[in-house]
């Protein structure tokens, strides 16, 4: 794995849970009950996106300090 590649992931732990909770309260849910599952499921993924993502921090894993940095994979 080379880590100039890694992308950034987030990092749930630095979460700021009450305005995620606070945005959650003020979305409208309603998913039409009569789209297929998986739209129904790409609707509801994109809302909780829309509303977890700015209020969730995002970090770059860092290189593993047991490798030196100029062996490869």
């Amino acid at each position: 794995m080379l880590y100039d590649q890694v992308t950034p992931r987030s990092n749930v732990w630095k979460a700021n849970i009450s305005a995620i909770q606070e945005c959650a309260a003020k979305t409208d849910w309603f998913v039409d009950t009569s789209s297929s599952v998986e739209e129904a499921w790409f609707v509801f993924k994109g809302k909780l996106s829309l509303v977890t993502s700015p209020f969730i921090p995002y970090l770059v894993p860092r290189r593993p300090n047991n490798s030196p940095p100029w062996i490869t994979s």
